[in-house]
């Protein structure tokens, strides 16, 4: 259900808690800022566009709905990432049609900055198309971007640190790209007097580490796993605490 704005020539849902009815300014910015933000860093302060409000219609008792950005583990970067990994998932699965298995976005890095993809390789090049096509979604995904082989369960940490450290020729395996577009908001880029769009701030690099097996492996130093579940299954009846 729809309703007529009070002094715009618009209709906005009859449900909605509030409604703000303006304009934004053309070629007017304002400095705004700073915030924290979601790198765990207070961010530099901006110039950002101005919205002049001339009507603001609202609910009885309205609820105004947000969320803290701040550093993470936080309640923007743990939406963040939700938000972002199906649409890399989907782009690179089913638009690239790369074997792709699943893609995390670790909430440490803001749910952006740092990737890992799992993936059964199937020649040795693949890798360095799945790093591609997620780097090419938006500036600011994969400044550090892992991809690990399909037995990898890329939601364990210590299972990728094991992939990192077992499956990476450090001479060979990393991949290191200059001059690209950066996370204005990244402190790494630039000091706090710098203002969050200056040139200096927008232009970066991100590295992609090669974290699958380049040749058969040996076995794995460990039971079969059915039998590891099956102590798992009864480890009550042993009386170990």
């Amino acid at each position: 259900d729809l309703v007529p704005c009070e002094t715009i020539p618009l209709e906005v849902p009859a449900t909605a808690e509030i409604v703000l009815e303006g304009e934004i300014l053309p070629n007017v910015r304002e400095l705004e800022g700073p915030f924290g933000e979601y790198t765990g860093y207070m961010g530099p302060a901006g110039q950002h566009p101005v919205f002049s409000i001339k009507c603001m219609t609202f609910r009885n008792d309205p609820i105004y709905q947000a969320f803290i950005s701040q550093r993470p583990p936080s309640e923007s970067s743990c939406i963040r990432g939700i938000g972002r990994e199906w649409p890399i998932l989907k782009h690179l699965k089913y638009i690239l049609h790369l074997p792709v298995k699943d893609v995390r976005l670790k909430e440490s890095g803001g749910s952006g900055a740092y990737a890992v993809v799992s993936m059964e390789k199937q020649f040795a090049g693949q890798v360095k198309q799945v790093v591609h096509g997620l780097w090419s979604m938006r500036m600011g995904f994969g400044k550090f971007t892992v991809i690990v082989d399909d037995d990898i369960d890329i939601w364990d940490d210590f299972s990728v640190d094991w992939a990192l450290s077992w499956r990476v020729r450090p001479a060979e395996d990393l991949y290191i790209e200059k001059d690209v577009q950066a996370v204005g908001l990244d402190p790494a880029q630039a000091p706090p007097s710098i203002p969050q769009h200056d040139p200096i701030r927008l232009v970066g690099s991100r590295v992609a580490i090669d974290a699958t097996r380049k040749h058969e492996y040996p076995a794995i130093s460990l039971p079969p796993k059915e039998h590891l579940d099956r102590v798992a299954a009864n480890w009550k009846d042993y009386g170990i605490e």
